[in-house]
């Protein structure tokens, strides 16, 4: 038996050892290589490779794969600067659903692409919400704020929906967005 990665989805792979050296499709992506040789040195070697430095990528792929959460939980910290509104009586400078992707992606934009990704799209879905919650707070005396409520209760489910995906090494993606930053 013979066991090989996929060099596109990266899927595990086992064939029999008389089709070595054989194309092969991988049942999960389609893609057709060729399978490597059981006894080849280079083959070893790589595989040995391979294995070492899937064992580092895992773990830097759990820590960016947080910091990615991270950024799309901030949705969630709408409803905190609303709290903190009606405590003191003014709304906040800067919303808290703004300040977390940005502070993350200001920290961690260079250390991975993944996080550098995952922060804009969040920092960009953010910036969006509150421009939309502002227009319906001006609109709020003519409409009333029942829009702003369901506005602000579907940032914190897009936002959980979004962070669940990333948790679970899925892509998450908004329904709408404005790119502010790119």
């Amino acid at each position: 038996m013979i066991s090989f990665e996929c060099p596109k989805c990266h899927a595990a792979l086992n064939i029999e050892d008389n089709q070595a050296g054989m194309p092969t499709q991988c049942p999960q992506c389609g893609n057709v290589s060729t399978a490597p040789e059981k006894l080849n040195p280079a083959y070893i070697a790589g595989e040995l490779k391979s294995r070492c430095s899937a064992t580092t990528l895992a773990a830097a792929d759990e820590q960016n794969k947080k910091w990615c959460a991270l950024c799309h939980i901030g949705g969630m910290m709408f409803i905190l600067s609303m709290q903190f509104k009606a405590s003191i009586g003014i709304l906040p400078l800067v919303p808290l659903n703004i300040l977390l992707p940005m502070i993350i992606w200001l920290m961690k934009k260079d250390d991975s692409p993944q996080i550098n990704q995952h922060a804009k799209t969040a920092l960009n879905f953010q910036i969006t919400a509150t421009i939309i919650y502002l227009i319906l707070c001006l609109l709020g005396y003519f409409i009333g704020l029942i829009p702003l409520k369901v506005a602000v209760i579907l940032n914190a489910i897009f936002s959980i929906i979004a962070t669940i995906k990333i948790a679970t090494g899925r892509e998450a993606k908004y329904p709408f967005i404005f790119r502010f930053i790119s």
